[in-house]
This record gives structure tokens, C-alpha cells and sequence, in this order.
């Protein structure tokens, strides 16, 4: 029984290493899409990491709401909640205006020497 009490932090743990994992994984993805996208003929690799970012913040997206949820369930971290929450949100606005800039450009198509 003592064990299944210890598992709910542990848990949690896992999912904003993961989470963390995914803003970094963005960040990465994004970068490696200006590149295709500067490349010119590269929009066959653009638009395939421009779909990666949308997953990763579909997926970032699930799991903060499972992180709060699993919270706010165990009641763990009474006095820190607000401002786990408040880092979350902050956090996944960083990817979200990842792909918000991809798909602005993803239009543009300028002729850069």
C-alpha cells in the first residue's frame, strides 16, 4: 500500500522529464525546419518537421493537462502548484510559437541569394 502512495510522484516526475524532453525536442525540430526552409529546395523536409512540432505540441499539450490533473488528484505540492502551472503554460507558449512561426512562413517563399 505504501508503495502505490509512491508511485503518483514518481509518475509525475517521468511525465515533466518527458515534457521538458518535448520543448527540447521542438526546439530542435524547428531549427532543423528554418534550415530546410532556407535550403529552398527543401520543402518536402519543411513541411514534414512543421508536422513534427504540431505533434510534439499536441503531445506536450497532453501531458500538461495529465501533469496538473495527477497534481491536483494527490493533492501533492499544495503550495507549489501555481506555479508548476504557471511554468507549464510558459513552457508549452514556447512551442506553440514554434509552430506558429512555421506556419506563417510556411506561405512565404522569398528568393534569398
Amino acid at each position: 500500500m505504501a508503495f502505490a502512495a509512491l508511485k503518483g510522484p514518481w509518475q509525475i516526475e517521468r511525465m515533466g522529464d518527458d515534457f521538458l524532453n518535448r520543448v527540447s525536442e521542438a526546439a530542435i525540430t524547428f531549427q532543423a525546419a528554418i534550415k530546410a526552409y532556407l535550403d529552398g529546395g527543401a520543402e518536402d523536409r519543411f513541411l514534414e518537421r512543421l508536422n513534427q512540432v504540431g505533434e510534439i505540441e499536441q503531445h506536450a499539450d497532453d501531458l500538461s493537462r495529465d501533469i496538473l490533473n495527477e497534481i491536483y488528484a494527490q493533492t501533492l505540492i499544495p503550495d507549489a502548484r501555481a506555479d508548476v502551472m504557471t511554468l507549464l503554460v510558459e513552457l508549452d507558449s514556447i512551442i506553440n510559437k514554434f509552430e506558429g512561426i512555421l506556419h506563417r512562413i510556411d506561405g512565404e517563399r522569398p528568393q534569398i541569394p
